[in-house]
């Protein structure tokens, strides 16, 4: 009679973790149809704003609306890098910040005609640390291209490296320098506003020089 219970028993717990398995499973595939929606609705949102630039003569509020297009398209390609990952809460930053310089070197620079050279180790972040680092090095990379690209022959750097479980981040070009008198640079600026309140949230610290 003692075997027969602990058998019934077993097989109603191996009924239960079959049915446990298959809502988890579930339960990701909606998640991730999640994320894939709302990259879509992003990327609506992005089309959007393009439209509306083409009928923008002012350059300052043009610079605003491709600026805007340019933060919404950073938050997409995340949302496209969850969809495709296989861990939802894990997602490697490497192919995100990959993804990310990619696309702006094709918004700012299509002819390639600046260096891009990318150092990135094979991390594996959270997402909600993700978002906040992917707008940083959206709005570092963004000024790099408008304002660090006066050399000759114009290179830009962008690094990221895990070492005792922090995350440095060095984005560089060989251009002008960084400061106030350089126009989108300074510490009143939108972008360097940004930089700073995601990298108090992150409980990050920022970093400038101007070396060569």
């Amino acid at each position: 009679l003692l075997l027969f219970v602990l058998f019934r028993l077993r097989n109603k717990l191996h009924k239960s973790n079959i049915q446990l398995n298959k809502l988890v499973i579930e339960k990701e595939n909606l998640v991730k149809e999640i994320h894939h929606r709302v990259k879509n609705n992003l990327q609506v949102i992005s089309s959007l704003l393009s439209v509306q630039s083409r009928y923008i003569k002012d350059e300052k509020a043009l610079e605003t609306i491709n600026e805007s297009m340019e933060r919404v398209n950073a938050i997409s390609i995340l949302h496209q890098e969850i969809y495709q990952n296989e861990v939802l809460r894990a997602i490697n930053a490497k192919n995100y910040f990959e993804n990310l310089s990619k696309g702006l070197q094709q918004t700012f620079d299509p002819d390639k005609k600046v260096d891009l050279h990318l150092g990135l180790d094979d991390i594996m972040t959270d997402v909600d640390q993700l978002i906040p680092l992917g707008l940083i090095v959206n709005e570092l990379l963004t000024n790099a291209y408008k304002y660090g690209i006066t050399n000759t022959a114009p290179s830009i750097w962008l690094t990221v490296q895990q070492s005792d479980n922090r995350i440095r981040i060095n984005v560089r070009d060989n251009g002008i320098g960084f400061g106030e008198t350089i126009p989108g640079t300074g510490g009143t600026s939108l972008g360097y506003k940004l930089i700073n309140m995601f990298t108090t949230k992150l409980k990050g610290k920022l970093i400038v020089k101007n070396n060569n």
